[in-house]
């Protein structure tokens, strides 16, 4: 049977099955969640650097290294954490870095599910990088952390990191 439409009602039909086939409507697609920030100015830097090799073992978060960096109410803080890693000791898993501003992790907050870097030797190093940003409520320092674990009974070695913290005015 050959189901026969007028032009119009053809174009509707195919137009309608497109926009849903974009939208993901019927697919089982899940949409990701976007949060924008915008700021005119940045009103203050705090940097940490650190030289000396650190190793991390193990799946409870654990303190890399914290900065202050004053911000004021309506502001929002821009941080960024890059790293030589080198992420070794099983053949399948993952080594993550996370974000906390004031206790809370930066957006966008996954938890594990982010992957600094994934399992390699213990030479294979390389230069990676993760950014995070949270808008602020109150006047002061907030504080910045930076922690690491890893998924899969790995080392995760952190080495010649840099922590930048930037407080962007609207």
């Amino acid at each position: 049977m050959q189901l026969r439409l007028k032009s119009g009602r053809r174009r509707a039909v195919v137009i309608a099955a497109l926009a849903a086939g974009l939208l993901g409507v019927g697919a089982g697609v899940a949409a990701a969640a976007t949060t924008g920030h915008s700021g005119t100015s940045i009103t203050r830097v705090s940097v940490l650097t650190q030289n000396a090799a650190a190793l991390y073992t193990g799946t409870a978060w654990t303190n890399v290294g914290s900065v202050g960096v004053y911000a004021g109410p309506g502001q929002f803080i821009d941080a960024r954490f890059t790293a030589e890693t080198a992420c070794y000791g099983a053949t399948s898993g993952w080594c993550s870095v996370r974000i906390l501003i004031d206790g809370v992790e930066a957006e966008p907050a996954v938890g594990t599910d982010f992957a600094f870097d994934d399992a390699g030797t213990a030479t294979g190093w390389e230069s990676h990088s993760v950014e995070r940003v949270r808008s602020v409520t109150t006047s002061g320092t907030h504080t910045v952390t930076v922690q690491a674990t890893e998924i899969g009974g790995l080392t995760n070695r952190l080495d010649d990191w840099t922590l930048t913290a930037m407080a962007v005015a609207l």
